[in-house]
Order: structure tokens, then sequence, then C-alpha cells
């Protein structure tokens, strides 16, 4: 299906920008996090979301990143025609796949409970498909595909269950024009611990003598 083909190329993209930047010569840890949740965008009745990020963190209390979010909802929506002294009324099919980079800090709390908050930019590409394109987000009377600019902030809590595993709960909210949105997340997280980077190289072995 095509949005769900968007939803897994933004993905990979995002994953990728995760990732990029010059490695330190000690890098800290990688966090990866895949849930699902509740969106409560505006004018919309709550769909269910899905949410993948990728963090670096060059140091222990803060990190960079990216995430990949999507959700969709179908909602009747209606429109009186004076000419026909009737209601004209159709499906739209409103969706929204986000790609965002993401500035967090975290602090451990208590035996390994960690609390993070971070806020950054974000592209939404949304679509409202019909088959008369009559209808849009928010007041919006076109529908059809384009992508918006917005931010986000957003808090939440790690939960440990072992050293590379937990649970996450987050909160998030988007501020995009005509489709705000407040968000709500669980699911799994793994944290990994990058390589050693490009570091000083050990001491060279001496030379061999010549004969």
């Amino acid at each position: 299906m095509p949005h769900i083909s968007l939803f897994v190329r933004c993905m990979l993209v995002s994953l990728l920008i995760g990732g990029l930047g010059t490695t330190p010569a000690s890098a800290q840890a990688f966090i990866f996090r895949t849930g699902v949740g509740t969106v409560h965008p505006q004018d919309l009745p709550p769909p269910w979301g899905a949410v993948l990020e990728l963090y670096y963190y060059p140091a222990p209390h803060w990190g960079l990143g990216s995430d990949v979010g999507f959700w969709w909802q179908v909602e009747t929506r209606c429109e009186w025609i004076p000419s026909a002294s009737r209601p004209f009324c159709e499906d739209v099919r409103f969706q929204d796949v986000t790609v965002s980079l993401n500035f967090v800090v975290e602090a451990t709390v208590h035996r390994g409970v960690r609390l993070f908050a971070g806020s950054g930019f974000g592209s939404h590409a949304l679509e409202a498909q019909s088959d008369s394109l009559r209808f849009g987000f928010g007041d919006s009377r076109i529908g059809g595909s384009e992508i918006r600019i917005g931010f986000q902030a957003f808090a939440g809590v790690d939960l440990p269950i072992s050293k590379r595993w937990g649970f996450f709960l987050l909160g998030r909210y988007d501020g995009v024009a005509d489709v705000a949105q407040w968000k709500a997340y669980g699911g799994l997280r793994l944290r990994f611990h990058g390589g050693p980077g490009r570091g000083p190289r050990g001491p060279l072995p001496p030379p061999e003598p010549e004969p």
C-alpha cells in the first residue's frame, strides 16, 4: 500500500540521519525505540499511531537523533449543497507521516530509571484522500497531499529491565498548522554502545633492525 511504502522509506532515511555525524573517540551509546500509542489530531477523532526513534549520545546526559511517526484515520465529512438542498457526505482518509530531528537531555533518578525531554523540528507528509478531494485538514476545502513543517516537544521515562533492554513511556506535542497533535506512546527500548570511534591509535611496534 502507498502509505506503508512511504512510511518504510521515511523510516530508513530517518534512521540513517540519526546515525550520521562525526564519531568521537569514545562514543557513548545509541538508543533505539519503537512503540505504539494514541494520537489526538486537531478536529479529528483520536487514531492509533506508531513511532520509531534512533538517538546517538556523545555524552551521558544529552543526545541527537531522529524519529519517524505514522497515523491514519477515516472520517465521514459532510457539506451542505444549497443547489441540491441536501448534504453531500463522503469518507475521507486522513494520514500523517512525520520525520523529525531532535535534541534530547536525560537524567537518572532512581535505580536506572531515566527521565528524558527534548524538542526539535519535523516535516509532516499530510494526506486527505477522498473521491472528490473536497475536504482537507482543518477548515481547508481542498484535499490531497502536502508537506508542512512543524516543531515538537516531548518528555518521557525509561524503565530498564536489563543492561540493554527496557520499556519507555512518551508524551509529545506536535505544532503544525491546522493539525496540532498530542501523542502518547509506549514501547520497547534498546541501548547499545558505539565502537571506539576514530581516536588515537595504539603505539606502533618498533622497526625491525636492518641486517
